[in-house]
This record gives structure tokens, sequence and C-alpha cells, in this order.
């Protein structure tokens, strides 16, 4: 359980780094891939991953369906942390957007 912990907290710092850190601004410029959370989170995950056969902090199988499987968790966890966290603090909405139930 500590790996995968390990892994999502990797791959969620890793990615918020390359979406919204300075250093990387002008890299960035208006490429979608480089500026959406999701898609850099999923081919983070899929390096983070594949890394690990060097590394060893975690202890997944390094094949084809279990690195895209970890990209799919690293792309849905960051945008999930991503949207909780900013400089801001927590960021918690409990309103519903719309026109709501109409009988």
């Amino acid at each position: 359980m500590t790996g995968i912990i390990t892994f999502i907290l990797i791959c969620y710092g890793a990615t918020s780094i390359i979406v919204n850190g300075k250093i990387f601004e002008n890299v960035r410029g208006k490429s979608y891939m480089l500026n959406c959370q999701m898609c850099m989170g999923f081919w983070v995950g899929l390096l983070v991953a594949y890394l690990d056969y060097n590394t060893h902090l975690f202890t997944f199988d390094n094949n084809i369906v279990t690195l895209v499987m970890l990209g799919a968790l690293s792309s849905g966890t960051s945008y999930i942390l991503d949207r909780l966290f900013n400089d801001d603090g927590i960021q918690l909405s409990l309103g519903v957007k719309g026109e709501g139930n109409s009988e």
C-alpha cells in the first residue's frame, strides 16, 4: 500500500511542476498536453512506472498493461488532487452547477 501512495504522490508532484510550475512556463507555451493535468499525469505515470525498473521504489510488474494502468491511475489522481488543492489551500465546492431538478 505504501508503494502505491508513494507512486501517486511522486506522479502528482511531477505533473504539478510540469503543468503549473514557473520553471516550465516557457516550455509549455500553448501546448494543450503540457497544460492539461490529466494528459500530463498519464504520461508522467507511464514514465515513473517505467523508471521504477531502475529505482525499485515500487514493486510493480514492468509490462505494458501495468504501465498503462499506472498511467491511468496517475492521470486520475493528479486531476483530483489538482482540483482539491491549490495555492490558496483546500478547495471544496458543495454546490451543484445547473438548473436543478424540475418536477
